[in-house]
């Protein structure tokens, strides 16, 4: 299935997408957005008031990602090993977070 031709109101998640869903009442790909975009809204103001200076480094990066998507994933926050795109993975494994603050 073409996730970017499918209509989301009436797309069913697939049982992978569902693995580590924490809102099981989440059964179509409109409802997991409305979801995540809740979670975010949360984060941005979360991220409005942070008085956290160090805002590359992993720590507040997993923090972040967790505050986004905490309410919605178990394994918001941390790295993933398998399934998704290991991006978080790489940047650590690159020194990324390091780089981006000589920019």
């Amino acid at each position: 299935m073409d996730i970017f031709e499918a209509d989301d109101n009436s797309t069913p998640l697939t049982a992978e997408e569902k693995d580590g869903l924490k809102l099981k009442w989440v059964t179509l790909r409109t409802e997991l957005n409305e979801a995540e975009a809740r979670n975010i809204a949360q984060a941005q103001v979360w991220l409005m008031s942070n008085k956290n200076k160090d805002i590359y480094s992993d720590t507040f990066l997993r923090e972040l990602h967790k505050k986004m998507f905490g309410d919605v994933w178990k394994w918001a926050g941390a790295y993933r090993t398998s399934g998704q795109i290991l991006f978080w993975k790489n940047l650590k494994e690159q020194n990324c977070t390091g780089e981006t603050q000589t920019w």
